[in-house]
């Protein structure tokens, strides 16, 4: 059979900058273009992950946050109306990486993410694409370090420096203002 390495540590923060812009471009499209009926959706999503935190079976409150968060990414996809970015989003979530950073957050993170997922839900029906978007970035980039943190030193993501996020951050700032 064929064996899966791991990833590099610039491999792994390649991947979670990528998820980071593209999970924030399909912010900005949800805003503009979710029905109702799927901000709705979008916030009982929210609404489930943050009921998985509090499960007290460590593998019952696994399976759930990952459906949790599965549901919540994806419904955001969805929303976008655009099949393309939601096929490629779901290819980049569909990643041993994703449980894993999961299955190491501590109660601390696992609620910051409830509220990012609650922030952005709200930031989405409030239909400010800019706001949901500079949230998911920060979201997506605070599991990517929460993930490297848990890694062995071999396979761990060093984290980019407050700068490096900063112009992240920033960039999409400037895209918006450019545009």
């Amino acid at each position: 059979g064929a064996a899966v390495r791991p990833m590099s540590r610039r491999e792994l923060s390649d991947l979670y900058e990528a998820r980071a812009r593209l999970e924030a471009f399909a912010c900005e499209l949800a805003a503009e273009r979710a029905a109702e009926a799927q901000l709705g959706e979008l916030g009982r999503a929210a609404e489930a992950f943050e009921a998985a935190t509090r499960i007290s079976d460590d593998e019952a409150r696994l399976e759930a946050l990952r459906r949790g968060n599965d549901d919540f990414h994806q419904r955001i996809a969805e929303a976008t109306g655009n099949a393309f970015l939601s096929l490629v989003l779901t290819a980049i979530r569909d990643n041993p990486l994703a449980l894993r950073s999961l299955r190491s957050f501590g109660r601390e993170e696992l609620g910051r993410s409830a509220l990012f997922h609650r922030m952005i839900a709200r930031a989405i029906g409030e239909r400010r694409g800019d706001r949901a978007a500079r949230l998911m970035i920060e979201h997506v980039l605070q599991a990517r370090d929460a993930l490297g943190a848990s890694l062995p030193a071999e396979e761990a993501a060093r984290s980019p420096s407050a700068s490096r996020r900063r112009r992240i951050l920033e960039s999409s700032a400037v895209k918006r203002v450019n545009d």
